[in-house]
């Protein structure tokens, strides 16, 4: 699908609940793959925005593919490349087997920088655990978020710890979403407004 049909999602979406609610149809997930090049923010919303939806179709996650050997170029040229990593809950990098480590480094350290949040996990000649990337429950309130780590799957279900990210890349032109952790006693959440 593409970002710009959200009133046509949410027809198919009622279209799809009509069937379920006649038993025409059962369902455990619904997976949408967009357009390459598709903002998921309107996608995301037509999940919040309407009344039935909302209440009747959980979305789980954003998961965002990425191609290792054309990102750094697609985040350069595109910034809607941005959004869809800034928006992810899980990152899935493929071809990272094609790229020489140092290019494997940048890009780690790029998506890192642009989404601290996401778990970065690795699809090996295409194949990912599905528990890797379905029912994580991203959209559930919860207070255990877990940032500065990055896994890989090494093997099928194998899952290491990978090292710490520098973060020391040369950042693009366009790279200004980011993501930020704070952590104190107390905030002034003013202060941090005007920080952002």
């Amino acid at each position: 699908i593409c970002c710009s049909v959200r009133g046509e999602l949410t027809k198919a979406l009622h279209e799809l609940l009509d069937k379920i609610e006649n038993k025409q149809l059962s369902i455990d997930w619904l997976i949408l793959e967009t357009t390459g090049l598709a903002d998921p923010g309107p996608i995301i919303q037509s999940f919040f925005m309407d009344e039935r939806i909302q209440q009747n179709i959980y979305l789980d996650a954003v998961i965002t593919l990425v191609d290792a050997e054309h990102m750094m170029q697609q985040l350069d040229e595109h910034r809607v490349a941005i959004a869809q990593i800034g928006f992810a809950d899980r990152l899935v990098v493929t071809k990272l087997d094609r790229i020489d480590p140092e290019e494997r480094d940048q890009v780690l350290n790029r998506l890192h920088q642009i989404n601290q949040k996401a778990k970065v996990l690795e699809a090996s000649f295409g194949a990912i655990a599905s528990d890797l990337w379905l029912g994580i429950k991203a959209f559930e309130m919860s207070d255990d978020l877990e940032l500065g780590r990055v896994t890989f799957q090494l093997e099928e279900g194998n899952i290491i710890t990978a090292k710490h990210l520098s973060l020391m890349t040369q950042k693009s032109w366009n790279d200004d979403i980011r993501s930020y952790l704070f952590e104190a006693d107390s905030l002034d959440i003013d202060a941090i407004g005007e920080f952002m």
